[in-house]
């Protein structure tokens, strides 16, 4: 993992990858872009990724996370602009008095349920907010 230190942008897609994505991942300093969209990626999303200084974009979509999300996971990334997680088993537990480091561009998430469909998608832009689709149940 000690090479891969200085990746900047880092892409991988579509049932390459399974289980859980390790701690080490937030000595990836350099890191802007992270995409692991549509794998068998499970259990929580490490506390470490919110070390990840640099990270602009956090794609985790159509995955199986489980667990806690909270301000811990998501506490340095001053710089994050795009985030995209979709987990129906994935909880959002945040402190009501933390004030998130960065401002969302765009943000998403989506999750099927046995019986129901959630849907949040929600693009900013600097001086308005469009395309605002809340929730289906």
């Amino acid at each position: 993992m000690d090479n891969l230190n200085n990746y900047k942008n880092f892409y991988l897609s579509h049932k390459s990858l399974f289980g859980q994505i390790p701690e080490s991942l937030g000595n990836f300093s350099s890191l802007i872009i992270l995409n692991l969209y549509s794998h068998d990626l499970n259990e929580n999303l490490p506390e470490s990724l919110g070390q990840v200084f640099n990270l602009e974009s956090l794609i985790v979509a159509d995955n199986s996370f489980t667990g806690v999300v909270s301000e811990r996971n998501l506490m340095s990334l001053s710089k994050l602009k795009n985030f995209s997680v979709s987990s129906p088993d994935l909880i959002f537990n945040f402190d009501p008095e933390w004030v998130p480091p960065f401002q969302l561009l765009f943000v998403s998430r989506i999750c099927w349920g046995q019986t129901s469909f959630m849907a949040i998608y929600t693009k900013f832009s600097p001086n308005s907010m469009h395309n605002r689709l809340n929730c289906f149940i």
